[in-house]
């Protein structure tokens, strides 16, 4: 399995729309930020047909460390969690193997 870097993405965007890559370095890093800051202020950010970024807040709780001579309890403070959740049409065409289409449609 191969890892692709944001700037091997930005290379093949700005080949694939005839841009330059400072171009779409601009363009990646204000919707990159944007997405980060909505998170921040708590809203869920959906991208259609691709999936969903949710905010999920856990509750606090007591945990118990029992390891021999160690016992021990903390309390985890309640905290927000993002987590991502795929759409259904990226998750089956990454186990078909296809080759995804993006709209937002």
């Amino acid at each position: 399995m191969n890892k692709k870097i944001k700037k091997d993405l930005i290379k093949e965007v700005a080949k694939i729309e005839h841009k330059s890559e400072r171009e779409v370095t601009e363009v990646v890093n204000a919707f990159i930020e944007e997405l980060c800051n909505n998170l921040i202020d708590g809203n869920d950010v959906s991208l259609n047909n691709l999936g969903a970024f949710v905010i999920e807040e856990t509750v606090g709780r007591t945990v118990v460390n029992n390891l021999p001579g160690q016992k021990a309890e903390y309390y985890l403070k309640p905290t927000r969690i993002v987590k991502f959740r795929v759409s259904e049409k990226l998750q089956k065409a990454v186990k078909q193997k296809n080759k995804f289409h993006y709209d937002d449609e």
